[in-house]
């Protein structure tokens, strides 16, 4: 007795689970974070504190407080590796008015570029139009 052999384990689930052999698990976090916000109500910024490593919650924090202290409702804002990084406003004219008042911002020592999102060829994906 207690051998773990798989005993008082769902039969069902135990063949499911042969049958798949690790597949099927999804792709991470797709549809979580800043992707997750409709692709008009995103702004993409540019000239961030450089960041190693796991993402930084606490600047994360920082950077939706400086969005947000010029009146706007900043939803989510995260500082990517490469001093790039995104927001989520609540509306695509908060976004819009984003990027006219807090390009040229200062966030932690560094002049901060605030933009549409845009693709690596230059073109505005359909889905933020």
């Amino acid at each position: 007795k207690g051998k773990g052999k798989g005993k008082g384990k769902n039969p069902m689930m135990m063949m499911m689970q042969m049958m798949m052999k690790g597949k099927g698990k999804g792709k991470g976090l797709k549809g979580t974070g800043l992707r997750s916000f409709e692709g008009k109500v995103r702004v993409w910024i540019g000239n961030l504190p450089i960041r190693e490593g796991p993402p930084d919650m606490e600047m994360n924090k920082r950077l939706k407080e400086h969005l947000a202290s010029s009146g706007l409702t900043c939803l989510y804002a995260e500082v990517g590796r490469g001093g790039q990084g995104g927001a989520a406003f609540k509306t695509p004219e908060e976004a819009q008015q984003a990027i006219a008042t807090l390009n040229g911002s200062d966030f932690e020592g560094q002049t901060i570029e605030v933009d549409k999102l845009t693709k690596k060829d230059g073109t505005v994906p359909s889905w933020a139009e």
